[in-house]
């Protein structure tokens, strides 16, 4: 029973698409790293492609209003099919105006640099997770919502072997991100 109820619904999915082929936008959702250590939030580029064959006016430029990222480009990440909770942050975004919108010429891309926030991605444990990104292009409540690709992400726990060597750079400054060697002679301490 469940099998022809998941054979309906992907028919159905089918039927919708060849009904309306000129689909708007095509979102495509890549990891910055496939693999990120326990303790760091997982990094995404969103990639959202004008397919409609005219410009489409009035999108919110969400690398500038990063506030309203989680209600235009909400980030889902899944373990084993179902929606992981993490903790949520305070987020306050501030109203945006008309600097903030942005057209998208025909077959032109926007860039969107999405880190989930205000979920506490960097709170994930160990494992193999899913993600992707419901993308809304405008305010409506009854506009249409686009589902990028999932893609796969491994969260590994920090200490692993898997993990690049620390590295302290010629000028004796870290560079942002990486890994911090203890200065010489404070082993064992």
């Amino acid at each position: 029973m469940k099998l022809q109820a998941a054979i309906l619904i992907f028919a159905a999915a089918l039927a919708c698409r060849a009904m309306s082929p000129n689909t708007p936008f095509e979102v495509h959702l890549l990891p910055s790293r496939q693999s990120i250590v326990a303790g760091t939030y997982p990094k995404f580029t969103l990639k959202v492609r004008n397919m409609s064959g005219k410009a489409i006016h009035g999108l919110v430029d969400l690398d500038r209003c990063a506030g309203w990222k989680e209600m235009y480009a909400s980030l889902t990440v899944t373990q084993r099919g179902k929606p992981v909770v993490v903790g949520v942050g305070i987020c306050d975004p501030f109203p945006f105006d008309q600097e903030d919108l942005r057209d998208l010429p025909p077959g032109a891309i926007m860039e969107v640099h999405v880190d989930g926030f205000p979920q506490l991605l960097d709170e994930l444990p160990p494992g193999d997770y899913e993600a992707y990104v419901t993308y809304k292009p405008g305010e409506s409540a009854l506009e249409a919502r686009f589902i990028s690709n999932k893609v796969s992400l491994h969260i590994e726990p920090q200490n692993s072997p898997n993990q690049p060597p620390l590295q302290t750079p010629a000028s004796g400054t870290p560079a942002a991100g990486a890994p911090v060697a203890p200065p010489p002679g404070a082993a064992g301490r």
